[in-house]
């Protein structure tokens, strides 16, 4: 993968879905088919994705 900071894009595009999918994943998996979440959630492991919580923290600030 390149040079920088792995992005919902990165993971969305990989997984043939639409970022939005992805970000909805990751709030409420739930909310996303259980196959498609399953090939997020194998995508995100292979790639070690860790999510950046700032952005989350600053919604609950």
């Amino acid at each position: 993968m390149r040079n920088h900071r792995i992005s919902l894009q990165d993971i969305a595009t990989l997984a043939g879905v639409t970022k939005m999918t992805v970000s909805r994943y990751i709030r409420s998996p739930k909310k996303v088919a259980r196959e498609t979440g399953e090939r997020i959630a194998q995508i995100m492991e292979e790639i070690n994705y860790i999510p950046n919580r700032a952005p989350a923290m600053l919604l609950n600030a």
